[in-house]
């Protein structure tokens, strides 16, 4: 009883892990390299982390953060030719999550992560 519960248990966490989105850190960029790129603001949120971001970007190809907790979301493939910066410049803990990086106090600069997933369908579909 107790090895069926576990499997059902487990079988659902692999199952809703399998049907999210999956993003991975690019780095740090210039804010005003990627605002050109069509990027969609999700606001700003008190608890703001990469992961409370990805779930506001579902379906997204890119996710970027800054000012420690602005959340914005992309499907322009152009951002992959944007030139990362130092990751110095990104030196805001984002304030939901201290253990990562949400650009820069002043908003000069975004961390991004990728849904490589995503990129690749609309890079072949182009």
């Amino acid at each position: 009883m107790l090895t069926t519960l576990l499997t059902i248990i487990i079988s659902f966490f692999i199952f809703l892990t399998s049907a999210e989105d999956v993003f991975s850190y690019s780095g740090c960029y210039l804010s005003s390299s990627l605002q050109s790129m069509g990027l969609t603001s999700k606001g700003s949120y008190t608890w703001q982390s990469p992961s409370y971001c990805e779930g506001q970007c579902s379906g997204s190809a890119f996710i970027a953060l800054s000012g420690g907790g602005n959340c914005y979301c992309g499907s322009n493939t152009n951002l992959l030719s944007v030139s990362k910066q130092s990751e110095s410049n990104c030196n805001t803990d984002c304030y939901g999550w201290p253990a990562a990086m949400c650009g820069n106090s002043a908003g000069d600069y975004m961390n991004v992560y990728v849904n490589k997933d995503k990129v690749n369908t609309l890079s072949s579909s182009s």
